[in-house]
């Protein structure tokens, strides 16, 4: 059991972005709690989501809401400093919440907030530790959304769990926007029990997570890790490119010199194929698809972005191409992690 104080002296400390730290901001202030405090990265670090995510309706801009609400909101490189030490101290800060926290936090915060600091993740921990979990669930053909709430410790996502849910995925062929959207449905039945749970001011039931158990997968960047291997099979290939699809730029791969990640695109099984055919076009329609021979059968290319813009790939790809990632580029997509404070 993890005491807490009586829920009308609790004040939050939020860490992180994203469209739950607001929704859990608001939650707060509408249920009578104090005004929480937000740290978040440096609002330039932000601009990689707003780009990706801006669209999407499991965004929220945490500037945006922190005005709206007149909460305090401190930028930080990383939440592990004096200036966020002496910030959650002169704002009596007495439990704390991370929502995709970009920095690992360490014990002297923790201590500061008497272990009362919490943190949700999207699998059913202690399973898919690590910050990459949809496209990592995609390629494995894993179709289900999940969610827990955990205390949060030094450990990466091992801290004991409070709650947990999970349910199958509607769509058999999700991208990670879906994933994104079901996970997100499951956030919030957490966090409104949550609420419910520290009104009731009877502490928490903790339960430690089985670390034989655990596994951890890395945080992935697009546009390093996404890139297509064609000797991959249809079906391998299909998967990786949902993996990388909306809202991330897509897996990507070469024409000639040049970059092109693919958005959409559907596999055919077929036994009449040879390796040395992976990645020739075969056919250019006339709705501006392409199609594709991969190992086992054939690709048909529905959607492609070139920089910033999504194209129909027959406007960019002709019957004379071939498509191709050289193994310089796969073996770093393989073995490079890219720390978040990186992507940009």
């Amino acid at each position: 059991m993890l005491d807490m104080p009586n829920w009308k002296d609790v004040k939050f400390a939020l860490f992180g972005h994203g469209y739950h730290i607001c929704r859990f901001s608001k939650l707060l202030i509408a249920q009578g709690f104090q005004k929480p405090v937000i740290i978040t990265h440096p609002r330039a670090e932000h601009e990689r989501d707003i780009r990706l995510l801006g669209k999407e309706s499991t965004y929220q801009n945490i500037f945006d809401v922190a005005d709206k609400l007149e909460l305090e909101l401190l930028e930080a490189k990383s939440v592990n400093t004096k200036e966020v030490s002496d910030y959650l101290i002169k704002h009596h800060c007495n439990a704390g919440f991370s929502f995709s926290c970009r920095s690992i936090i360490k014990s002297e915060i923790i201590s500061i907030l008497s272990g009362k600091i919490f943190n949700i993740h999207p699998s059913m921990l202690p399973k898919e530790r690590g910050g990459g979990t949809f496209s990592w669930r995609i390629m494995r053909g894993i179709n289900e959304a999940a969610g827990t709430l955990h205390v949060l410790t030094e450990g990466i996502d091992e801290g004991p769990i409070i709650y947990q849910k999970r349910k199958n995925m509607v769509n058999k062929r999700p991208i990670p926007a879906d994933m994104l959207y079901e996970t997100f449905q499951l956030f919030d039945e957490l966090l409104d029990t949550f609420v419910d749970d520290l009104k009731k001011n009877a502490g928490l039931n903790i339960t430690p997570q089985n670390e034989e158990a655990g596994t951890y997968l890395p945080r992935l960047h697009t546009e390093t890790n996404g890139a297509i291997d064609w000797t991959w099979s249809g079906d391998e290939i299909d998967r990786f490119i949902r993996a990388f699809s909306r809202p991330y730029p897509g897996a990507f791969t070469y024409v000639g010199s040049n970059i092109i990640h693919i958005i959409e695109a559907t596999y055919e099984k077929s036994d009449s194929m040879h390796p040395y055919m992976s990645g020739r076009i075969v056919n250019a329609s006339i709705n501006g698809d392409i199609t594709v021979y991969v190992r086992d059968g054939i690709l048909n290319i529905h959607k492609i972005r070139i920089d910033d813009d999504e194209v129909k790939p027959a406007q960019y790809i002709s019957l004379l191409n071939v498509l191709h990632t050289p193994p310089d580029i796969i073996a770093k997509s393989r073995s490079v992690v890219v720390k978040v404070s990186q992507m940009k």
